[in-house]
């Protein structure tokens, strides 16, 4: 139902709900103390940014890509895997 253009309003509230929420989390876990394989806790920025784009960043920017841009759907045949 993710690809369907006439979905109801309630609909696109939660799913602008969903996104909005996601992309809060990747802000706050670039600023998010962890703890290193030594167990020591590091809270200096900079590190703490090259650690999420190392490691969980691509994955969270794939939650919150709108592929409902780019993927359409086929309203005559229920198509919904056309790109473009």
């Amino acid at each position: 139902m993710a690809f369907i253009d006439d979905l109801p309003f309630y609909y696109q509230v939660i799913d602008s709900i969903i996104y909005t929420v996601i992309i809060i989390d990747i802000l706050i876990t670039f600023r998010t103390a962890y703890k290193n394989k030594n167990g020591k806790l590091i809270d200096n920025s900079c590190e703490i940014a090259i650690n999420y784009i190392k490691t969980w960043l691509i994955l969270d920017i794939m939650a919150v890509f709108p592929y409902h841009w780019i993927l359409k759907s086929d309203s005559n045949n229920q198509n919904y895997n056309t790109v473009f």
